[in-house]
């Protein structure tokens, strides 16, 4: 995130999270708070794994609107370059007044594919996905989801 002011934090709630998809699903502007470059759009589901994508040496999250790939109308490609994102945990979101206004889903970067070359430097990576309720899913904005990407301290 170079470019930013002087000790420039980014570190919005879930709610916060959810408003930004909310705002995108309906064509909305971010909110000002919202420096453009911090939240990208990027296709996550492709050739590329997080380190290729992301500052593989950054310990600061990273923030990405991207579409989900379905194989059906249940199933979702989580496919990556030599991995997956392995799903681990989901939990509902809620509001002040408990009204559920989203999902969080808790994934780690698994390699599939037996590499030689693969550096396992890299790290662990964690993606924290973030969707809308069914009801507030519009249109063809339908499969796109909010996540948190960073690399976990720990391998």
């Amino acid at each position: 995130m170079s470019g930013l002011p002087m000790g420039f934090h980014f570190l919005p709630t879930e709610e916060d999270l959810i408003d930004y998809l909310r705002r995108k699903v309906k064509k909305l502007p971010l909110p000002l708070s919202v420096v453009p470059g911090i939240v990208i759009e990027c296709d996550l589901y492709g050739d590329k794994e997080p380190w290729e994508i992301f500052d593989p040496h950054s310990t600061e999250s990273f923030y990405a609107f991207t579409r989900l790939k379905r194989r059906s109308q249940s199933r979702i490609e989580r496919r990556a370059g030599i991995g997956t994102w392995d799903g681990r945990q989901t939990s509902e979101l809620e509001d002040c007044d408990g009204k559920v206004i989203g999902f969080a889903k808790y994934f780690v970067f698994k390699v599939v594919e037996k590499l030689t070359s693969y550096d396992y430097n890299y790290g662990r990576w964690v993606m924290h996905e973030y969707s809308l309720v069914i009801s507030e899913q519009v249109g063809t904005l339908f499969n796109y989801f909010l996540q948190r990407f960073h690399k976990s301290p720990c391998f």
